[in-house]
């Protein structure tokens, strides 16, 4: 019984309070046993990639080209290399398109449709010798776009990755 200055909420035994402890720490004990032995699956899956939807640009671009004339409507040379939702993530695809070809001169554009920031750096990896001395989009945050200007580079094959992601791999083609 309780007296009137003493609260029944407040009451407890020890016995009671101990049993109350042995209840919480074997939960937490059954909980952590199986977090730990799951734990390699668990870093293992890599999560979801949402393809991202396209913009009214391209829709009206696709539909506007898509009529008996063959081609698209005239666009200003250039190429669009884009960096897909979750491409920071290995195993991921890390640009679309992986292989880009240009002509010489044309402008390449680097589209960060990741929620992490990322760059377009030639070479094949940072530890190339030549590594961010022919192209570097720099840091491109989430939602913005980079350009790369070939009109300096040669003909040939450039492979480039992203810095913050080495893993991160692609190549453009420049043809004359």
């Amino acid at each position: 019984m309780t007296s009137r200055d003493e609260n029944h909420i407040i009451r407890t035994s020890p016995a009671r309070f101990g049993k109350g402890l042995v209840v919480v720490f074997a939960f937490m004990a059954i909980v952590g046993f199986f977090i730990i032995a799951n734990w390699h699956f668990m870093l293992s899956v890599p999560p979801p990639v949402s393809v991202p939807k396209p913009s009214p640009e391209q829709t009206q671009a696709s539909a506007s080209g898509g009529g008996g004339s063959g081609g698209q409507a005239a666009a200003p040379p250039s190429g669009t290399i884009s960096i897909p939702s979750g491409a920071s993530t290995q195993g991921n695809p890390p640009y679309e398109p992986v292989k880009l070809t240009v002509k010489k001169g044309d402008a390449v554009t680097v589209v960060n449709d990741d929620n992490a920031p990322h760059t377009a750096t030639n070479g094949a990896g940072p530890e190339d010798s030549t590594s961010g001395k022919l192209f570097d989009t720099s840091l491109i945050m989430a939602g913005k776009s980079a350009k790369i200007d070939t009109s300096t580079l040669d003909a040939g094959d450039y492979p480039f990755h992203c810095t913050v992601h080495p893993f991160m791999k692609g190549t453009l083609t420049v043809t004359a």
